[in-house]
């Protein structure tokens, strides 16, 4: 099945945001005296993905299923980094 458009590139927001998680949780495992650079990266993720569905909604198109595994993603993993870390 061919994918249009629309869905490739909401494929790609949905890909850009998620990085910032990924880059703090190889943040929180490699600067183990500090927490605060993983905290920061999770921050600017977490205002990613409010800017993307801010963008799908100002221009109504449809955040695709990268609009609900994202955030369900964060809060997971933002929920664990918090267990882990604290």
């Amino acid at each position: 099945m061919d994918k249009t458009p629309d869905q490739k590139h909401a494929d790609t927001i949905w890909g850009a945001v998620i990085m910032p998680v990924l880059a703090a949780w190889i943040a929180f495992h490699l600067v183990r005296h500090s927490t605060a650079p993983g905290w920061i990266l999770y921050a600017v993720g977490v205002a990613a993905a409010l800017l993307a569905h801010g963008w799908f909604a100002l221009r109504k198109k449809a955040p695709g299923v990268g609009g609900t595994a994202v955030p369900v993603l964060y809060a997971l993993l933002g929920g664990l980094f918090w267990l882990t870390r604290t």
